[in-house]
């Protein structure tokens, strides 16, 4: 369970990144329905890690944000650290 949930995560990032073309378009841009940061809401700062437990959701609120998600096989959380842009965390 642990595997998908890390994997829908990824996939996820991956799917709201810039779509390589060049044009500064939005169409290959990801959003998020009440993506303004809410009441519990974690404002990621730039190089800093983060824990990360199953269900959190990274939301960026800037374009172009990138992360780097660490992910140990024999642990339930993750580490990312936000590189690039701003985001926030979002626990379920």
């Amino acid at each position: 369970m642990k595997y998908f949930s890390s994997l829908f995560l990824v996939l996820f990032l991956v799917g709201c990144g810039s779509s390589g073309g060049g044009s500064d378009s939005d169409s290959g841009s990801c959003s998020i329905s009440g993506s303004t940061p809410k009441s519990g809401d974690t404002q990621m700062e730039l190089s800093k890690a983060y824990i990360l437990s199953p269900g959190d959701i990274i939301i960026k609120t800037s374009e172009p944000s990138s992360v780097q998600i660490t992910h140990c096989q024999d642990q339930s959380k993750s580490s990312v650290t936000l590189k690039e842009g701003s985001a926030i965390i979002r626990k379920p």
